[in-house]
């Protein structure tokens, strides 16, 4: 029975984090009844799961998935169960919605955060509806170096989707995070994030206190309170922003003492 959840648990990381199909282990036996059984677990666990059925992953990699499943079940010559080929079909019928889910899952940090992305690099006028590289490698090094946070008050410039300020509160204990950001869409998703994974996911121990608020760098007239720490990822990318983003940090340097920006 054991040996089930973990296939279950297995499978449902790989379909939540949208994993490469070909690095799959489906898990497929030699037998007719075995394989029936594991054909179920495996729709059980991913597409009819409930969290994966309120957060699908993008359309693309749904349809993906099962066609890839369908194809490694043909392949040992046994018969695929006629739930999945209905599934497949009523993928290949539906239309690509404008976001869907990712869950980015670290085995090392134990940590899995479901965020809702834009399905366009570009969408209502701003990139900051996905996920970027930088601040992937910005969380890694936050969480191998948590006490840095521990109990600190930190402030995130162009904070995106919420990914590394969102680890960070469920990781490393901060007495409050600020995510910021200058577009309305932006900070309205980050919001949205945060119910999915402190708001909804925190219910049985005290919440982060998180703090979602609109900066925008060309606007000198805004007032910020007093930070510990300052961080920031892959905020360069348009060369008409560097002399207010410069300004923007002269402005919050004078209050916060340290601060630590990726880029990629």
């Amino acid at each position: 029975m054991e040996s089930v959840k973990n296939f279950c648990d297995e499978m449902n990381i790989s379909y939540s984090t949208c994993c490469d199909t070909n690095l799959i282990n489906w898990h497929l036996q030699n037998s007719s009844e075995e394989n029936s059984n594991i054909q179920i677990d495996i729709i059980n666990a991913t597409v009819k799961h409930p969290l994966c059925v309120k957060y699908p992953p993008p359309l693309k990699y749904r349809k993906k998935f099962i066609k890839t499943l369908i194809y490694k079940i043909e392949e040992t010559k046994l018969e695929v169960i006629e739930e999945l080929y209905e599934i497949y079909l009523k993928l290949i019928n539906e239309s690509d919605d404008d976001v869907s889910y990712k869950t980015y899952y670290s085995k090392k940090y134990d940590v899995g955060i479901k965020l809702e992305e834009s399905n366009n690099l570009i969408s209502n006028a701003t990139t900051g509806l996905t996920t970027w590289e930088a601040s992937f490698y910005l969380t890694d090094w936050c969480l191998a170096n948590k006490n840095i946070f521990y109990k600190k008050k930190v402030l995130e410039l162009g904070c995106g989707i919420g990914f590394t300020g969102i680890a960070l509160s469920l990781c490393c204990k901060p007495s409050l995070y600020c995510f910021t950001d200058a577009h309305e869409t932006v900070l309205e998703q980050v919001d949205r994030n945060i119910d999915i994974n402190i708001r909804e996911n925190c219910k049985n121990f005290e919440l982060p206190s998180v703090e979602v608020i609109k900066l925008d760098w060309t606007d000198d007239t805004w007032e910020m309170k007093d930070y510990d720490v300052l961080l920031a990822a892959d905020i360069v990318y348009d060369p008409q922003i560097i002399p207010y983003l410069v300004r923007t940090l002269d402005k919050l340097l004078n209050n916060i003492p340290i601060a630590y920006i990726a880029e990629f």
